[in-house]
């Protein structure tokens, strides 16, 4: 479902249905990618690592979460940014596929600097430490 981000608050999103005339919100803790913080100033979540970002008037595709019937309540998951409203197209998928230049491998397909655990350690003799 396509929706349109019509109010902006620090635990989430709320949003109204395009084509569907059906309103709720998307809680912050379904946007599992990043941790996101509200900038006061200009309504804005903004991811803590990634950067990306949803203001007032962005368009984004959704899913129904949870319809609460006796309290006329709905909530929604996060699916992809359809379009920003400041102009920037910056949509990035909710997930990123790993590589293996991200998981910090070399040549080697190992990991570097990869701490061994278990085991005594190389080099120290058995029973007491040396200082």
């Amino acid at each position: 479902m396509v929706v349109l981000v019509t109010g902006v608050e620090k635990f989430g999103l709320f949003v109204q249905g395009v084509q569907v005339p059906a309103s709720g919100l998307i809680h912050v803790a379904t946007l599992r990618d990043d941790h996101y913080s509200l900038e006061q100033g200009t309504h804005v979540l903004v991811g803590f690592r990634s950067g990306n970002s949803f203001r007032l008037g962005d368009t984004l595709s959704i899913r129904i979460g949870h319809i609460d019937h006796e309290k006329r309540e709905a909530n929604f998951i996060f699916l992809k940014k359809i379009a920003s409203a400041d102009g920037n197209d910056d949509s990035k998928p909710i997930r990123p596929s790993r590589t293996a230049k991200s998981q910090g491998k070399g040549k080697s397909g190992k990991r570097k600097g990869s701490i061994r655990r278990g085991g005594k350690k190389r080099g120290s003799p058995r029973g007491k430490r040396r200082r």
